[in-house]
């Protein structure tokens, strides 16, 4: 190996020696035949790297011009919020959209519907999809549910008896 780079070291000098001789010479025998511009290695490597930057530039361009804008299709910026409120009256439990400035704080706001100051911030109902919400040390659970559940009959009804005998006779009337 060290002999390698020895010997490796030695041919850059007398090329790095023989470098400007060796250039005139290649420009007089350009002057001579011109295609021989073409068959240098550095020339066509000069021009493999120019074709591949203005391909590049070429590509980018057209994606850039064929993506859409980043701005495109935004709403505008806007310093209010939209919350979802319900009232917490278990006469109205009224459910609502506000909107509201970023910051705000001012808890409770006035029911829509009956007009008493017990409106806050609403949460879905995992069970029945209803809006709800829970008034600051209250219950956290959806009122409507616990409507639905007191009215809901607890026992299950009777089972009407078949009229027909063959029916009564088979066991299919349990």
């Amino acid at each position: 190996m060290a002999a390698n780079l020895g010997e490796y070291l030695a041919r850059f000098r007398e090329a790095r020696a023989n470098w400007r001789a060796d250039f005139r010479q290649w420009r007089a025998d350009v002057r001579e035949n011109p295609a021989l511009i073409f068959r240098s290695l550095g020339v066509r490597l000069l021009l493999w790297a120019a074709l591949g930057i203005v391909m590049f530039y070429v590509v980018s361009r057209v994606f850039i011009n064929l993506a859409p804008s980043a701005t495109e299709g935004r709403l505008a910026r806007t310093r209010l919020a939209t919350l979802y409120v319900a009232c917490t009256n278990p006469d109205c439990l009224h459910g609502a959209t506000t909107e509201q400035t970023l910051d705000f704080k001012a808890w409770p706001l006035t029911c829509e519907q009956c007009g008493k100051q017990t409106a806050y911030r609403a949460t879905l109902c995992p069970k029945c999809r209803n809006w709800f919400a829970a008034a600051p040390g209250g219950p956290s659970d959806c009122p409507l549910c616990k409507r639905k559940s007191t009215t809901q009959p607890t026992s299950k009804p009777a089972r009407k008896r078949s009229d027909d005998p063959d029916d009564r006779e088979d066991g299919w009337d349990r």
